[in-house]
């Protein structure tokens, strides 16, 4: 349905924050408390390794387990699992490009069902956060459109949008216990 390249639309304060968001997705996915799914869109594949090489680093301790799926080299899903009963049930899915129709399937999908073991997912409680790249004021608006289609309406109550890394950040730096980093 939508498709926008993400490197024609960055701009250059925004180039040098990829330290920070794999900083604030590591907290998010491992800190923050319920079954919450974050979608990052817009930054590069060296920016999502480190990314996802941190997480999993970091968090392949008794009690916690990380997976990880690739589809096609460019979009990612990552489950964070706490397993003390119903305390931390995060995903995070990443792409470098916003295309609607490939994300909704994969979140769908993932949405669901684990990767590994595969069995059902709890959509009690389902908050979603989606944090782009300073994209154009267009993918902004497909994204809100994605936000709202009924296939992933169980997150219809608790839904944030953010186009930029610093909106995301003081949204959420007190509850993950981060300090607030400005780049400007």
């Amino acid at each position: 349905m939508y498709s926008v390249s993400s490197q024609q639309l960055s701009t250059p304060s925004n180039r040098n924050n990829s330290a920070e968001i794999v900083r604030l997705a590591d907290s998010f996915i491992s800190k923050k408390c319920g079954n919450n799914t974050l979608i990052l869109i817009g930054w590069d594949d060296d920016t999502y390794f480190n990314m996802y090489t941190q997480i999993s680093n970091s968090h392949r301790t008794r009690g916690q387990s990380v997976n990880y799926y690739m589809l096609s080299g460019k979009s990612i899903v990552l489950e964070y699992l706490n397993h003390r009963p119903q305390e931390r049930d995060n995903t995070l899915y990443t792409v470098e490009e916003f295309n609607y129709n490939q994300l909704m399937g994969i979140v769908v999908k993932h949405d669901k069902e684990y990767i590994d073991p595969p069995q059902a997912k709890s959509f009690e409680n389902k908050s979603l956060t989606v944090v782009s790249n300073n994209l154009a004021e267009d993918v902004t608006e497909q994204i809100q459109t994605f936000t709202q289609d009924d296939r992933i309406s169980y997150y219809s109550n608790n839904i944030n949008i953010f186009n930029d890394v610093d909106g995301f950040q003081r949204e959420f730096a007190s509850e993950l216990g981060l300090a607030i980093v400005s780049y400007e």
